[in-house]
């Protein structure tokens, strides 16, 4: 697996300060290439938040928390297409709630 971040961070910052031009260029689901492979990557911006995971199909995925200010990831490899998913939330307090992701889908 390459150690190169699969997003960048000047676009976390603009993320973070409510400034980025195209949100969904950065959040939701992307096909990207990792070592020549296809990888599903799906990305969900939870600044303050514990933990956040995707669910589709009754399949947990826990998402990784690729930058401390709240970006979160999970890479699916060799795949290339994007399942209906909802994100669960695990929140400071332990509570724990479902939403689907406003950049499931592009404008």
């Amino acid at each position: 697996m390459s150690n190169e971040p699969t997003v960048q961070q000047d676009d976390v910052d603009r993320l973070r300060a409510g400034t980025h031009w195209d949100p969904h260029s950065v959040l939701g689901p992307h096909i990207i290439l990792l070592n020549d492979r296809p990888h599903l990557a799906l990305r969900a911006w939870q600044p303050g938040v514990k933990d956040v995971a995707l669910l589709s199909n009754s399949v947990l995925w826990r998402m990784t928390r690729i930058y401390e200010e709240g970006l979160y990831e999970t890479l699916l490899p060799d795949t290339t297409s994007i399942p209906t998913y909802r994100l669960r939330i695990t929140h400071l307090d332990g509570a724990v709630t479902e939403i689907s992701d406003p950049y499931a889908v592009s404008p």
